[in-house]
């Protein structure tokens, strides 16, 4: 999941960053805004690049809390998440990933 890092909006074939919504209720990435218009019971973040967390480089605040790998200076809404939790019904377990030498990045095993 995921494209657009640094790449120009306009770019063909790329027309949104990341965000995929399980069974209209759990949201998992925020690339932009928008997908909070679905009001999405939670929201997980697997990294905390621009293209999976829109808050991060436009320092703007989610407007809710998110569960991410780690925590952001300034950016109270973001939560470390613990390990694993249950919503609705779901049982949802972070599996630690490598993507980068700057921010921690997991997978999430959804149940």
């Amino acid at each position: 999941m995921g494209t657009r890092g640094e790449i120009e909006e306009t770019a063909p074939r790329h027309a949104r960053h990341s965000g995929m919504l399980v069974d209209g209720r759990l949201l998992f990435d925020l690339g932009e805004r928008e997908f909070l218009d679905t009001r999405p019971a939670r929201v997980f973040i697997t990294h905390l690049h621009p293209d999976h967390a829109f808050f991060v480089r436009k320092s703007e605040p989610p407007g809710r809390s998110v569960f991410a790998p780690e925590t952001r200076t300034g950016l109270p809404e973001v939560e470390a998440f613990p390990g694993e939790i249950s919503v609705r019904g779901y049982s949802i377990r972070a599996v630690p990933t490598h993507h980068s030498l700057k921010v921690r990045s997991t997978a999430y095993l959804i149940q």
